[in-house]
C-alpha cells in the first residue's frame, strides 16, 4: 500500500487540503513557526477532522513552544533542525510508530541529526 504526500507550504491551505481530504491523515509533519500560525495550532486545528493523525513537529527555534515538562500541545514527536535526510526518514517512522497524538501522555522526542 503506498503513501499519498499532501504538500503545502501555507498552514491555511493545509487546514483547507485537510478538510477536503476523504481518507485518513496518518501524519502532520509540520515547523513549529510559520507566518499565519504556530505548528501546534494547525495540528489542533487538524486533529479535530482528524483524531489518528500523528504530528511531527520541526524547528530550530523551540524555547518558548516546548513546555517545561518537555511536552508538546497537541503532543508530536519533535525534530530539531538543521537535520539530515536520513534523521528526517527517522523521525517521520518513528513518528507513525508512536501512539495516537490524541494520546495525553505522549512526549515528544528530540531527534538529532546523526
Amino acid at each position: 500500500m503506498g503513501t499519498i504526500v499532501i504538500e503545502t507550504g501555507d498552514p491555511l491551505e493545509a487546514l483547507t487540503l485537510g478538510d477536503r481530504h476523504g481518507g485518513e491523515v496518518r501524519l502532520l509533519v509540520s515547523d513549529m513557526i510559520m507566518p499565519a500560525m504556530r505548528g501546534p495550532a494547525l495540528a489542533e486545528r487538524l486533529l479535530a477532522g482528524h483524531p489518528e493523525m500523528r504530528i511531527l513537529y520541526m524547528s530550530g527555534y523551540t524555547d518558548d513552544l516546548i513546555r517545561p515538562d518537555g511536552t508538546i500541545n497537541p503532543p508530536g514527536a519533535f525534530l530539531q533542525k538543521p537535520f539530515t535526510p536520513r534523521s528526517l526518514a527517522r523521525a517521520v517512522r518513528n513518528a507513525l510508530d508512536a501512539v495516537s497524538a490524541s494520546t495525553a501522555s505522549l512526549r515528544y522526542r528530540l531527534l538529532g541529526c546523526h
